[in-house]
């Protein structure tokens, strides 16, 4: 468990209180998306340029924001994601039996220099990801950090 807090001095404040990420569905994750015979969505990505930062736009719908582990390596943008969709089709059912399977979202968008990815956030709203990443004013030391979506 880490305290968000702890890394803005003063009365400065990100995320309420502490964040602990799910472990367990996150080693779910990995552990399915490198199975062989899942179908993997690689979503397309919208990058803009804005001019104090740069937006990510991703369209996925039929997601929870606790569904997406989002991750920075250097100056690569790992996004991954699982519904929790997974239910039988019983004999009443009219719908086809494959609108009732996982769906998996994994997609790396390399980043352009000037992101500091020490300050990046995210949000999932109305089936849309995006993602901001903040520009630094000088190179940044980009190094391995997770990403909260709110």
């Amino acid at each position: 468990m880490r305290n968000i807090n702890a890394y803005h001095p003063g009365c400065v404040s990100v995320y309420p209180g502490s964040y602990e990420p799910s472990p367990s569905k996150e080693a779910a994750v990995r552990s399915e998306l490198h199975k062989k015979g899942h179908k993997v969505i690689k979503p397309v990505a919208i990058f803009h340029e804005e001019q104090d930062y740069h937006l990510v736009e991703i369209a996925v719908p039929g997601f929870n924001r606790e569904d997406f582990f989002i991750y920075t390596n250097g100056y690569t943008l790992s996004v991954n994601a699982v519904n929790g969709m997974c239910c039988k089709k019983t004999s009443t059912s009219n719908y086809p039996p494959d609108i009732y399977t996982r769906e998996y979202v994994s997609k790396n968008i390399p980043l352009p220099k000037d992101v500091d990815t020490d300050f990046v956030t995210a949000e999932y709203l109305n089936g849309v990801l995006r993602i901001y990443l903040f520009k630094g004013t000088r190179p940044a030391q980009n190094s391995v950090g997770e990403i909260i979506v709110y």
